[in-house]
């Protein structure tokens, strides 16, 4: 038996979900969601529990 991995795609996942690509500063897969994509545009992101500002970081530093 073979797997195959799909590489997570924060474009595609955002489109499955939300029928559109989130865009917000705090955008993160959210394990309070079963890593659900997320943002401060999503009505999920009220009841996330992550660390806000650990997200905030992590995104400046890896989008240009």
């Amino acid at each position: 038996m073979t797997e195959v991995f799909e590489e997570w795609s924060w474009d595609r996942d955002c489109e499955r979900f939300f029928g559109r690509v989130l865009t917000g500063k705090y955008g993160h897969w959210c394990p309070d969601w079963d890593y659900l994509p997320v943002d401060e545009t999503t009505d999920e992101f009220e009841c996330c529990t992550c660390d806000k500002e650990l997200i905030k970081k992590l995104n400046e530093n890896t989008h240009p």
